[in-house]
């Protein structure tokens, strides 16, 4: 049986408000920007006279890289799931900076509201992605963009150890399988399936890859945050961190992972 749904989202980032930002702020791309400041240059390009929202914008980190770029908006929206995550994004990034607690396919925004969306890591995760896309459309002005990374399949150097020892283990203990997502938002078919006429332009899209190299511990940190490490009994999760840095072996290892970056234009009518 697969665990599913927003219910397993809402409880693992109770309990860990800001891995992501604490797994992937560091991991960097061959022209030596992260998936973050991808979305912070994307950002820019709208001025900052536009309106910003971040969906699912966790503890705050994309919001505050954007607020301290002055080529971007000044009048930014975060909105998530989580109301522990909103509370680390008001830690760090003040009054000022409106923050609501939503699911994205219920977005409490006025229509064509909003010139860009930015989107780090999570659209995949939306069960409800055809409600979320039809909100994006509502709530974005005519020409308006959505911008997002989405973690794809590939992984590299010492993430496939990693891996393999994960899923080794978690055979082991009979774990459940997690099934959160829409496979559609993690290929460029399906995005082209989601995004399209009437609409939405058709959807650019780039592949990138974002690698971390150091010490041994601080890449296990990264690893040992993501979704599925939860399933481990606490006795599984130490045998994970035993046998992933036994395989690492001495000395800095590198962790890498293939990520797609989508741009959409929402359709401007002819005049």
């Amino acid at each position: 049986m697969a665990l599913t749904g927003d219910d397993f989202l809402r409880s693992w980032h109770a309990a860990h408000p800001g891995a992501t930002a604490q797994t992937f702020a560091d991991w960097r791309g061959d022209d030596g920007r992260s998936a973050y400041d991808r979305l912070v240059d994307h950002a820019a390009e709208a001025g900052p006279d536009a309106t910003l929202l971040e969906l699912a914008c966790g503890d705050g980190h994309l919001l505050a890289l954007i607020r301290d770029d002055p080529r971007g908006p000044r009048d930014c929206v975060g909105v998530d799931l989580s109301p522990e995550e909103l509370a680390a994004a008001r830690a760090r990034l003040g009054p000022d900076t409106r923050l609501i607690e939503a699911h994205a396919a219920a977005l409490p925004l006025p229509d064509a509201s909003v010139d860009v969306v930015t989107c780090h890591m999570a659209f995949m995760l939306m069960s409800e992605v055809d409600a979320v896309v039809a909100e994006l459309a509502r709530v974005l002005r005519p020409g308006g963009r959505f911008c997002a990374v989405i973690g794809a399949r590939a992984r590299h150097g010492g993430y496939g150890a990693f891996l393999t020892e994960l899923f080794a283990l978690l055979r082991a203990e009979g774990a459940p399988g997690l099934g959160i997502g829409d496979p559609r938002a993690r290929s460029a078919a399906g995005l082209a399936e989601l995004f399209g006429p009437p609409d939405w332009s058709a959807p650019a899209i780039a592949d990138f890859d974002v690698r971390f190299t150091g010490e041994a511990e601080v890449a296990w940190r990264g690893l040992s945050l993501m979704y599925n490490v939860d399933l481990l009994s606490p006795g599984g999760q130490e045998a994970l961190r035993e046998r992933t840095l036994a395989a690492w072996g001495p000395g800095p290892v590198m962790v890498g992972m293939g990520m797609l970056e989508v741009t959409v234009q929402r359709f401007t009518p002819p005049r």
